[in-house]
């Protein structure tokens, strides 16, 4: 049967017969090999030493059920950096608290494909709502999925704060009161992102009542789904000296259901934040207020 390189097979049979095609072929096998040459010089053993210790990093990552270190190095592996320059320009003067003023440069500077992504992100959670107010409770678990991720999208300073908390642990402040300040420019930038979610349930839904369900139940869902990443987040990565020292005096059922919790309750808090609609869909279909729920 013939194949693809019977073409360059025939040219050792140029003295018998030729086609126009043959040369072509090896005109064709020639470039190939050059693009390959000059593609070559630009790859970087470095570069690609560094990749496979991250994807070995973020393997290790996920056996630890630590989805922030997977967001990073996700981050890192697709070469995804702060913009330089602002959207905003924040004023030098002004009454904002240092920890707001401090979210508000992170997010300030959020990449282009950042920003896209936590819109398609908003856009899903809301699509699987308008799938659940039709009829499809499950749909609920997508919506759910959707603002966990978007919440460790959301909440970059909080988490940069984690990260580096020795930078705080000299001064005199309360760590609980900085987190819970750190997060309100995040639950600001949520909110605004609340609109595409509404935006989204009226393209699907066209109707007063969807406006009036989604302009009820879109910040508490958005603040529910973030309140499930914050949790992640707080909790850090998993000592794994720690873990090993506490499985080895727990027995292993004890242990392994303290892991699952530990891996599953942050997002099974995301995805009951997407029951309201639940419960508007119910009231609606007994011929009661939607947004009431009486």
């Amino acid at each position: 049967m013939p194949g693809p390189a019977d073409r360059l097979g025939e040219t050792a049979l140029w003295g018998m017969e030729v086609h126009p095609v043959d040369i072509a072929s090896l005109v064709v096998s020639a470039l190939i090999v050059v693009i390959s040459l000059l593609v070559l010089r630009s790859l970087s053993l470095e570069a690609l030493s560094r990749r496979s210790a991250l994807v070995s990093q973020l393997r290790f990552a996920v056996t630890l059920q630590d989805m922030r270190t997977v967001m990073l190095l996700r981050r890192q592996l697709a070469q995804e950096h702060s913009r330089l320059d602002p959207w905003i320009r924040l004023p030098r003067t002004g009454r904002m608290p240092a920890p707001w003023r401090r979210g508000w440069h992170g997010i300030v500077r959020f990449p282009t494909s950042r920003l896209v992504r936590m819109v398609v992100l908003v856009a899903t959670a809301s699509a699987c709502n308008v799938v659940a107010w039709r009829g499809t409770s499950p749909a609920i678990v997508g919506s759910g999925i959707a603002l966990f991720v978007l919440g460790l999208e959301l909440l970059e300073p909080l988490s940069q704060e984690i990260d580096q908390s020795d930078r705080t642990e000299s001064m005199p402040v309360v760590r609980g009161q900085l987190h819970v300040q750190l997060l309100m420019p995040s639950i600001v930038l949520a909110a605004v992102l609340s609109f595409v979610g509404i935006a989204v349930a009226y393209a699907m839904e066209p109707s007063t009542g969807t406006l009036a369900v989604a302009a009820v139940i879109a910040v508490p869902v958005m603040l529910g789904g973030m309140a499930g990443a914050a949790l992640n987040i707080v909790g850090g990565a998993p000592d794994p000296t720690v873990e090993a020292t506490e499985r080895t005096m727990m027995p292993p059922e004890v242990a392994g259901t303290t892991t699952l919790i530990k891996a599953v309750w942050p997002v099974a808090l995301s995805i009951l934040a997407s029951t309201p609609i639940l419960a508007a869909r119910a009231a609606a279909n007994a011929d009661s207020t939607a947004v009431s729920g009486g």
